[in-house]
């Protein structure tokens, strides 16, 4: 499966088309890309929103925060350990072990982000090329996510005064 990326309004990238093969994207004379890219996961369109197989915004976290906690297992955990230990011994070199812990922290953040809608209601990775995430993002479910404010929308008025014609 071919995405095909645009940028919105505020210069957000987003998948703006999904195709079974890269000609259909590169031939269309109707879009413009600022990217085409192959992926191997199963894209769906659910309610005006690309989806990796259908799964929600939600299902698609809880995968990522799989990932990620089996990752920190892996790497962040023992620099933690180590930092730890650093501390309580009242060590040289406190200050480079959390650096390095942090820095390990920082890399699986980055490397697996979370997956929220945009306003544009087009799914988008938190950071994996242009955002980053912050904590409270990062603890925050979404319902705790404000909705955007809608754009199309006109002032009250008053017609009571109005007479028809």
């Amino acid at each position: 499966m071919f995405l095909g990326y645009q940028n919105n309004e505020r210069g957000e990238e987003f998948i703006a088309i999904a195709s079974n093969t890269r000609e259909e994207l590169e031939n269309n004379p109707f879009i413009k890309y600022t990217r085409i890219e192959e992926s191997n996961k199963d894209w769906q369109l659910v309610n005006g929103v690309y989806r990796i197989g259908g799964e929600t915004v939600e299902e698609q976290n809880e995968a990522i925060r799989q990932t990620r906690e089996s990752l920190y297992r892996a790497t962040s955990d023992y620099l933690k350990a180590d930092y730890d230990e650093a501390v309580a011994r009242v060590a040289d070199n406190v200050e480079e072990l959390k650096k390095s812990w942090l820095a390990a922290k920082d890399a699986v953040l980055a490397a697996h982000p979370y997956v929220k809608e945009s306003s544009s209601n087009d799914l988008q990775p938190d950071q994996a090329e242009n955002q980053t995430t912050t904590d409270a993002e990062e603890g925050a479910s979404e319902s705790d996510v404000a909705e955007p404010a809608a754009t199309n929308t006109l002032p009250e008025q008053d017609i009571s005064s109005w007479t028809g014609v």
